[in-house]
Parts: structure tokens; C-alpha cells; sequence
């Protein structure tokens, strides 16, 4: 009876002192941890850097002090811990887009890292280089009751780099003007464009270092919004082509030639212009 005791005392103590049990617990995930900071050179807006991480399509955003922290996990695959190089993206629709290397091996950083240490820390700060800064003017409202029509300006400043932009177009007679000007309320809202006006989309482009007026008009039935203030914008899309698509699609944004809400989506260092309709 004693020797009894004294087998089923061990096996309570054996049970209690296991941390982990292998018939009842799972394994815990590894989750690591990237770092950084990301600096846009004459931002304009607090918009914040977007990062993403090819392959393993998880994102994150700077912070008001340009930083980011971003989570690592997913590295276990029915093979084992995945192990490889992945590009960890940084960017703003109007910047040249960044990238560093990340080195994984069994789901661990790699200890010879070039752009990171094996932390996960940025061995260095990325500065995002801006493409095209842009402006946007036009009257602070729109009585369309009155059958007027309005004018919309955007001038494009290109910095040290030339760009390749699409742009809506509607035709005129034998010309095309620009088209595609965007009225919403917020980023969650439906949102209304000039889309009967809208001919095709085009390719334009423009030398680093020069500056470009675009001039918009808009008939008084040309945008069905109800009244109210909104925040206007030419559509247009640059094109780089270092930029992944599936960057794009991790932003939600599967047509990047088509005017429709889902291009709100880009981060854009472009200061908001608002309108009020009639």
C-alpha cells in the first residue's frame, strides 16, 4: 500500500513540474520582431510610411516619429521554420519606393544580415527620396444650381527623378483635357467622379525638374453628389515599376488603372483641398 503512495505521489509531482505537456499543449509560435525608422523628406502631411513584407504579406505603418515596430510570425510551414530572404518594402505613392533585404533562417533572423541585425533592427534609418509634389486650387465652393461650371488646377513640381503618371482623359473635339476629379467625404464614404467625362486613361511623362498645370472643368451636371463638403482630387497614378503588385493588392487595390474608391486607399503626402457643393 505504501509503494502505491509513493508511485502515484511521484507521478503528481512529474505532472506539475512539466512547463509544457506534448499531448495536450501546442507548440508556441515564434514571433519576431522588425524595427525602424523611415524618414519622407519634405513631407508635407503627417501621412505615415507604409511598410510591407513580400511573401510573408504583413504590414505595418511609421508612427508620428517615423518608426515602425511590425510582428514576424507565420515562419512555421508543414516543411519546418521557413528560411529565405524576404524584402521588406517602405512607401508613399508620391516617393520613390525603398526596400531592404530581411534573412531568415529556420524561422530565426540570420546572423549575417546586411540591412538588419539580428534583433530585427534597421541597421540604418531609411530616407524616402520624393517624386512629385502637388497642389491643388480651385473656388472654396460650387453653386451648380446656377448651371456654372468650375476650374480645377493641379500643378505637379517633379523633383530629381522623372515620372510616368496615368491620368483620366475626356476627350474634347480632336484634344484631350484632363479628367477624373474625385469628391468624398472621408476615406470610409462613397465617394463620385466626373466618370462621364472620363475618356480613356493615359500615360504621361515628365521630366525631373519641371513643373506641369493641369486644368480641370466640371459642368454643373457633370458630379451627383449630394450637397455638402467634400475634399477634391485628381485621380492620376504613378508608375514605379519597383513596386510589387502585390504591394498594391495588400492595400486593397487590384486595379491600379481605373478610377474607383479604392485608390483612397494609397498613402499620398498631398495636402487636402475642400469644397463646398451646391
Amino acid at each position: 500500500m505504501e509503494i502505491k503512495q509513493n508511485i502515484i505521489i511521484l507521478i503528481c509531482i512529474f505532472i506539475c513540474g512539466c512547463t509544457s505537456n506534448p499531448f495536450w499543449d501546442d507548440q508556441p509560435t515564434k514571433k519576431l520582431t522588425i524595427s525602424g525608422t523611415v524618414i519622407a523628406e519634405d513631407r508635407e502631411t503627417d501621412v505615415p510610411v507604409y511598410i510591407w513584407v513580400e511573401d510573408l504579406d504583413i504590414s505595418g505603418h511609421t508612427n508620428s516619429d517615423s518608426e515602425f515596430s511590425i510582428d514576424i510570425s507565420g515562419l512555421e510551414t508543414a516543411d519546418g521554420s521557413f528560411s529565405g530572404e524576404v524584402r521588406v518594402f517602405y512607401y508613399i505613392h508620391n516617393y520613390k519606393v525603398e526596400y531592404s533585404v530581411l534573412s531568415i533562417t529556420e524561422g530565426r533572423f540570420s546572423s549575417n544580415q546586411n540591412d538588419f541585425d539580428e534583433d530585427g533592427m534597421l541597421n540604418q534609418q531609411i530616407v524616402l527620396e520624393k517624386l512629385a509634389s502637388f497642389n491643388v486650387s480651385c473656388d472654396d465652393s460650387w453653386n451648380r444650381s446656377l448651371e456654372d461650371s468650375i476650374r480645377i488646377r493641379m500643378e505637379i513640381k517633379v523633383r530629381d527623378h522623372n515620372i510616368s503618371m496615368l491620368t483620366g482623359l475626356k476627350s474634347v473635339g480632336q484634344d484631350y483635357v484632363p479628367a477624373g476629379i474625385m469628391f468624398y467625404q472621408s476615406a470610409l464614404e462613397d465617394f463620385y467622379f466626373d466618370q462621364n467625362n472620363v475618356g480613356f486613361i493615359s500615360q504621361s511623362h515628365f521630366s525631373s525638374g519641371t513643373s506641369v498645370e493641369l486644368l480641370y472643368w466640371l459642368g454643373n451636371g457633370d458630379i451627383s453628389a449630394p450637397a455638402g463638403m467634400y475634399i477634391i482630387r485628381p485621380w492620376f497614378f504613378i508608375i514605379q515599376d519597383d513596386v510589387p503588385d502585390g504591394l498594391y493588392q495588400s492595400l486593397g487595390l487590384f486595379d491600379v488603372s481605373s478610377i474607383n474608391f479604392d485608390n483612397l486607399r494609397l498613402p499620398l503626402d498631398v495636402s487636402k483641398r475642400s469644397i463646398s457643393l451646391q
